[in-house]
């Protein structure tokens, strides 16, 4: 049997720290996407079937792929941008996540 394309190795301390990022969906947003993707390649799923599972273009799952490569975990996490930084601090949005979740 062939290498499987995106085919991903995991330590049992990667997979465990992949799995927190998953988890924690509300509070890293897209870097919990990531580690799914992450963690799906492993399992062996391909591309197209993460693409699909996840509701994301293909070319995320192939650049998810590449960034952990070549930078392990931190690559699964935006980099800094240019412009102006945003009004909503993490207080605040975490205060606006409780309060839309309460029931009225």
């Amino acid at each position: 049997m062939g290498k499987r394309e995106g085919a991903i190795r995991l330590t049992v301390q990667e997979r465990s720290l992949l799995q927190r990022t998953a988890r924690a969906g509300d509070q890293s947003g897209r870097a919990s996407v990531r580690a799914t993707v992450i963690l799906m390649s492993a399992e062996g799923t391909g591309a197209k079937a993460i693409a699909r599972t996840l509701g994301v273009g293909l070319r995320t799952v192939r650049l998810t792929r590449r960034r952990w490569r070549l930078e392990g975990h931190d690559g699964l996490f935006d980099k800094p941008r240019s412009g102006r930084p945003p009004r909503a601090d993490a207080k605040y949005l975490r205060l606006m996540r409780k309060v839309v979740c309460t029931d009225p």
